[in-house]
């Protein structure tokens, strides 16, 4: 396991670069909230990109209900690209 945007700088569209059971090569991007389930979240261009080039190699872990005193938290993952989670652009790059 590699934590890539740690070790190689973020803007890879993932965080960690790791291997499935079967010695494969998967992307992971983690998301962490302190509200529920529904709270929303940011996914970059580059994430929504790579996770659209990797497909079933790519997974989402969706952090929630986070607790730092305890440092506990409710986990889900979802696996394949993004696109379906993003529903609307929030952030627009501009230039003048």
């Amino acid at each position: 396991m590699e934590h890539y945007s740690k070790e190689k700088g973020d803007g890879s569209g993932f965080d960690i670069k790791s291997f499935n059971e079967f010695g494969k090569e998967i992307f992971i991007e983690v998301k962490t909230t302190i509200g529920k389930i529904s709270t929303p979240f940011f996914i970059t261009l580059q994430e929504l990109e790579r996770s659209k080039i990797e497909k079933k190699k790519y997974f989402l872990y969706r952090l929630y209900n986070f607790n730092e005193e305890l440092d506990e938290s409710d986990l889900v993952i979802i696996n394949g690209e993004l696109t379906n989670l993003c529903t609307f652009p929030w952030t627009f790059k501009s230039k003048i």
